[in-house]
């Protein structure tokens, strides 16, 4: 049947006059009567017995309901691309796609126009904006209020001669539909599409601002708001008239009486005193699926709704969560879900602990237990959840090592569970393309709401460090027992950790389709992988205050009792730690783990989490030759090789590229470019130039890239030539003037690197360039490995002539030559003494004019025969580098006096 918000059975009314005329001044009849249409069809299809029609129905909802077309564009893109398709099937997708995309200008399109012309793109693109959500919401209120009549044709729709009497406004509707068949089915998995459908049509309310009368009431009745202590009501009319009003303005009469219990009073005496009839019981279901979905689809609304509109929502809650119907566990189910969706929301978080009696400890309340030690998973998993994010909350629980191996435990049961029916998963996924009746994938469908809730529940947890350890370090899926009512346990999977589960599920293609799945699973991972000290410092990035100042300034208001107490409390992750946790990830699997992730996802979230975690992992030296085995190297290179110019990123996708360099820099600073094949050699390169000249990446991102280039540079001639032709020269010499001492030298080293290269030749050969290096080479006591990395180049390209004469012209070099061969430092030394010998092959008077020739021989004179040098205490190294310098000297000598 069809029930009204106070529950009553009600038929399809007929058209009034009112009414046709409200309808023909909101859109044309045709218009409407075919919006009907859809109306009627997603109605039908969500009554099918068949998963894939169901499926399709929601689609199609969430497709009609969507503001902006172009996003289910990019969907469709993203499934023509997975998708093994017949090929001539993907090339008229394809077309039929680019003809249907809006052209958008790309960023660099948009800094070329003028400003008249980028007025006019701002306000068509606002404009379609405004446009597209209108259209959504209409839609959205349509679906909810209207429906079409049974007996018209679809002859009418397609010729447009539909009427004002097809069309009705009854509540025979679609949101009736979505909400019948979330009551009445038994599985889990359709009663959540149902609500996350739900969710989709209060977004489209969502979208229009607020009435203006609205505001004006909230205005005139502020006193009487803060007498009663409630918040004005953020929702707009049509939200109020068509939802509100009519699904939570009747009060239920539930004909308790409610009465004070003794201490000593047994609880079943309770739960029979809070059984309600079938009927209102009915009532509180609709009341619960339709909160769950305000609450997911827009916080602030749902919160209200719960606190304000709904008055006897903790009793009525409670009633549904403890049902004694062990035949029918829905009104169970539907509690623990609104209990979930409650829990996520801060604003919401108090009145879910007020209706479970807000116990001292989440696992000793009565309400927990009995959703918890429920034969149903849906029920389990759902309290669990909210459980997880109750706790995590709260201060005090999550920071007792008890309640959080207790919800690790249950976490785990989760996860366990679902691995029973991984090898069912598999044949019901082979029939995927034809029609799968619901019974067949219920059981399926329902186990993977049982992982979604372990893996999510996991994802709060690995926040903490003592969970971290322990997932790291083996946490057996056998240490956790999920128990029954009936006392009979479920025997749970092998002999794997918690770890090697997260493992198999995201090599898993069918969990890799889920994004919240996915988006968990990479949280998890991520976690392990970094220490809190590291967070801290991560979130100051780009602050103006650094985490020490902000410690220093928070110690300075407390006393030295409290100085103590927080010390003692602080969370302890050692780089130690942190070390061992990424060796046992990278033995067990992980960095393959990602790159599956990575390529089965279709979200920049989840891409954004899964390299954030390649970034941490390769910052271990220990762990990049398992990362590059595994595939995270030629991923990265994959998403980072995109052309910014082609299309405007959004931020996410420019972060996403970004970690995706950043993790190529980190691995290929330490590796040897010999065990790389050449398409990860010179793939790199490209990313790791655009990194260096990105104007949003840090000095530490550009420093590492710049470590890597210098890595690659130096390996063959091919490598050099990669570089120079991604205009690595022009880059380089401008990453030369960085403001970071670190940058500007590993700049400098990476340019070294390319010498003898003849574009660097050529390039050097002019003597504005030249002069900068020379100054570098001078500059040994302020940053010394960049004067080293100078001398270096200027040795190796003073080789050439035309170079060597342009030196000599340089009114500096005489001076710097002077100076280094002077500062006693063995290593500059022998650079400059190799450039005097390249310049003394060409330019004989510069080098004795400069003083450099009377230098040598002194030299010479005094440690030809090393009993001086003999004195001086070196170290074998340097004893051997003094050799080296003797030697050039005598060369030196010799040339200069043939």
């Amino acid at each position: 049947g069809n029930y009204n918000g106070d529950g009553t059975e009600t038929t399809a009314s007929s058209t009034t006059s009112s009414t046709s005329t409200a309808i023909t001044n909101e859109m044309e009849i045709p218009d409407t009567a075919r919006i009907l249409y859809y109306t009627r069809s997603i109605v039908q299809a969500l009554h099918s017995q068949y998963e894939d029609v169901n499926s399709m129905a929601t689609n199609l909802l969430n497709a009609w309901l969507e503001p902006n077309p172009q996003t289910i564009l990019h969907v469709m893109d993203h499934a023509s691309i997975k998708n093994n398709d017949n090929p001539n099937n993907n090339n008229n997708r394809n077309n039929l796609l680019s003809n249907m995309k809006t052209k958008e200008p790309t960023e660099s399109e948009l800094t070329q126009m003028k400003p008249r012309d980028l007025a006019t793109i701002r306000r068509k693109t606002y404009q379609r904006g405004s446009k597209q959500k209108e259209r959504s919401f209409a839609h959205a209120k349509f679906f909810c209020t209207f429906s079409l009549n049974p007996n018209t044709s679809t002859e009418a729709i397609t010729n447009a001669s539909a009427s004002t009497s097809d069309i009705t406004r009854s509540d025979d509707n679609g949101l009736a539909a979505l909400i019948q068949v979330a009551i009445q089915s038994q599985a889990g998995y359709r009663r959540r599409e149902c609500v996350v459908a739900i969710g989709r049509i209060v977004t489209s309310f969502t979208l229009v601002h607020k009435n203006n009368h609205n505001d004006d009431n909230n205005n005139n009745n502020n006193s009487k708001k803060e007498e009663e202590d409630e918040k004005p009501n953020p929702c707009n009319d049509e939200f109020q008239h068509i939802i509100i009003d009519k699904f939570f303005s009747h009060e239920i009469d539930t004909g308790l009486t409610i009465e004070l219990l003794e201490e000593d009073e047994d609880e079943s005496k309770e739960e029979e005193k809070m059984k309600a009839p079938s009927s209102d019981q009915l009532k509180i279901q609709i009341r619960c699926i339709l909160i769950t979905s305000i609450l997911l689809a827009n916080a602030e609304w749902g919160s209200w709704v719960l606190k304000n509109a709904w008055k006897k929502s903790q009793i009525e809650w409670r009633i549904l969560a403890l049902s004694d119907d062990d035949d029918d566990t829905r009104s169970m189910s539907i509690a623990s879900e609104l209990a979930s969706a409650s829990a996520s929301v801060e604003s919401s978080r108090s009145w879910i602990i007020s209706c479970t009696n807000d116990a001292s400890s989440l696992s000793d309340n009565s309400i927990w237990k009995k959703l918890l030690s429920s034969d149903d998973q849906e029920v389990r998993s759902g309290a669990a959840s909210a459980m997880a994010k109750l706790g995590l909350a709260d201060k005090a629980t999550s920071s007792d090592e008890g309640e959080l191996f207790a919800l690790l435990e249950v976490a785990a049961s989760l996860i366990a569970e679902h691995g029973e029916d991984d090898t069912n998963q598999g044949n019901i996924t082979a029939c995927s393309s034809n029609l799968v009746s619901t019974s067949a994938t219920k059981k399926t469908s329902n186990n993977f709401t049982q992982l979604e809730r372990g893996v999510e529940l996991l994802s709060y947890l690995s926040s903490k460090t003592n969970i971290k350890d322990e997932l790291a370090h083996g946490y057996s899926l056998k240490s956790s027992l999920s128990s029954s009512s009936d006392s009979s346990s479920k025997t749970l999977i092998s002999d794997q950790t918690v770890l090697e589960r997260l493992i198999d599920i995201a090599d898993d293609s069918d969990a890799q389709k889920s994004p919240t799945v996915s988006y968990a699973l990479s949280t998890i991972f991520a976690a392990l992988a970094v220490s809190i000290e590291t967070l801290r410092k991560e979130a100051f990035e780009n602050k103006e205050i650094t985490a020490e100042q902000y410690d220093t300034l928070q110690a300075m208001g407390k006393t030295d009792e409290e100085k103590e107490r927080d010390e003692l409390q602080k969370e302890r992750d050692s780089p130690e730690s942190v070390l061992s946790r990424l060796q046992i990830m990278a033995e067990k699997g992980v960095p393959r783990a990602l790159v599956n992730l990575n390529k089965g996802c279709t979200t920049d979230t989840v891409k954004e989490q899964t390299l954030t975690c390649m970034v941490r992992m390769a910052t271990q030296k220990a762990v990049r030759g398992k990362m590059i085995q595994s595939g995270c190297l030629s991923e990265c290179i994959k998403i980072s090789k995109v052309n910014k110019n082609d299309r405007n990123f959004s931020e996410i996708e420019k972060v996403v590229i970004r970690h995706a360099q950043h993790t190529i820099a980190k691995l290929l600073v330490t590796t040897n470019p010999a065990l790389l094949t050449m398409s990860q050699r010179l793939g790199s390169i490209c990313c790791l130039i655009e990194l260096v000249k990105e104007n949003e990446s840090s000095d530490l991102q550009k420093f590492e890239a710049l470590l890597s280039l210098t890595n690659l540079g130096g390996y063959d001639d091919e490598t050099k030539q990669r570089i120079i032709s991604e205009r690595g020269i022009h880059v380089l010499s401008y990453a030369m003037f960085s403001d970071h001492e670190m940058v500007r030298r590993a700049a400098t080293e990476a340019m070294s690197n390319l010498a003898p290269h003849d574009d660097l030749i050529e390039y050097l050969r002019q003597s504005e360039k030249l002069k900068i290096w020379v100054a570098f080479a001078s500059d040994f006591e302020e940053n010394y490995e960049c004067a080293r990395a100078a001398l270096g180049c200027l040795a190796t390209v003073t080789m050439d002539p035309v170079i060597s004469n342009e030196i000599s012209k340089l009114n500096h070099a005489s001076i710097m030559m002077e100076s280094v061969l002077s500062c006693g430092k063995l290593e500059l030394m022998y650079r400059v003494l190799v450039t005097a010998l390249n310049i003394a092959g060409n330019e004989r008077e510069w080098i004795v004019s400069s003083g450099t020739l009377a230098f040598c021989e002194s030299y010479v004179q005094i440690y030809h025969d090393g009993r001086k040098s003999s004195e001086l205490s070196f170290s074998a190294s340097e004893s051997k580098l003094m050799k080296a310098t003797v030697e050039i000297a005598k060369e030196i000598v010799r040339v200069c006096l043939l």
